[in-house]
């Protein structure tokens, strides 16, 4: 049995940014940004491990991860693209891209040499990731987005489980191995980007706005708010052959 706690803390100071306001190149219409070691944030966070062997061939493994990830901005370019849309610079420290609150993992490992085969799962749960929310303001008969604070939601959470298991037989030659992988096992729809509206990938309140004035075929606009990239990769199933002593040699 082990047992690991593990607390950190780092500011990052200079990363890369963007100049305030775009450069125009004289005699022409065109501008650019000029890079600047201007962006800062601090990350902090806790991670919690366990590590039980319960007989020889049966190993569990436990970890939990408290962070907190945040900054003035979570893309270089965030504040050259908000001065060329005229959208204020965001004035504030706020979550990260990648700032997810709490993750967790669990895997469990059989491994029975004497009969040849075995069999890993792993269990991953985190909180989602923010998102920025938007929602719509009808004024005189038209539609306009009011964005809020950068990333302060966040999406849902999720949750995912993998098997791997295998079965080795030794021959006159040496020995071979089947295995088969899932990824996604129970073939969960882990929502990993959402509409700013609504928070979620299934639906957006524009659409019910954009069918009323919409002219046309209404199956376009279905499949305008029909999303499949923001859904996590279905199920799948990996079988395969290979010789273990050979993909060890190629290992090392």
């Amino acid at each position: 049995t082990s047992v690991e706690i593990t607390a950190y803390f780092r500011d990052i100071n200079d990363l890369a940014g963007t100049a305030t306001d775009p450069i125009l190149v004289r005699g022409t219409s065109a501008r650019y940004g000029k890079f600047v070691n201007s962006d800062f944030g601090f990350i902090r966070g806790m991670i919690l491990r366990f590590d039980q062997r319960i007989m020889d061939n049966l190993s569990v493994s436990l970890d939990y991860t408290y962070q907190v990830a945040k900054g003035n901005a979570s893309d270089p370019a965030a504040v050259y693209n908000a001065a060329a849309a005229k959208q204020e610079r965001e004035q504030q420290i706020v979550p990260l891209d990648w700032d997810q609150l709490h993750t967790a993992n669990v895997s469990m490992t059989y491994d029975d040499r004497v009969n040849n085969w075995g069999m890993s799962i792993i269990s991953s749960f985190g909180t989602g990731l923010p998102y920025t929310p938007q929602q719509t303001t009808q004024q005189t008969g038209v539609i306009l987005p009011t964005t809020i604070q950068l990333n302060s939601q966040a999406k849902p959470t999720t949750w995912d489980v993998d098997l791997t298991a295998y079965k080795s037989f030794r021959m006159s030659g040496g020995e071979l191995q089947i295995f088969t992988k899932i990824d996604n096992l129970f073939d969960r729809q882990n929502e990993y980007g959402v509409f700013g509206d609504t928070g979620r990938a299934s639906y957006s309140l524009q659409k019910n706005v954009d069918e009323a004035s919409f002219q046309g075929n209404t199956e376009f606009l279905d499949r305008w708010y029909t999303r499949p990239e923001f859904y996590a990769e279905p199920r799948r199933v990996t079988l395969g052959i290979q010789n273990p002593i050979h993909e060890q040699e190629s290992q090392l």
